[in-house]
């Protein structure tokens, strides 16, 4: 089965939100995490 990975920008990174999904058990990266503000289609890629 494949894992789903959630990169979430700038405009979706309210700290509750982070939170829940990674409670969930959801595996999550945040632009602040990877010192990026625009979307980076080659990280994504890699993932």
């Amino acid at each position: 089965m494949s894992q789903i990975h959630f990169y979430l920008d700038e405009d979706s990174v309210e700290k509750s939100l982070v939170a829940a999904f990674r409670n969930a058990g959801l595996d999550v990266v945040t632009v602040t995490e990877v010192n990026q503000l625009v979307f980076l289609s080659a990280y994504i890629e890699r993932v």
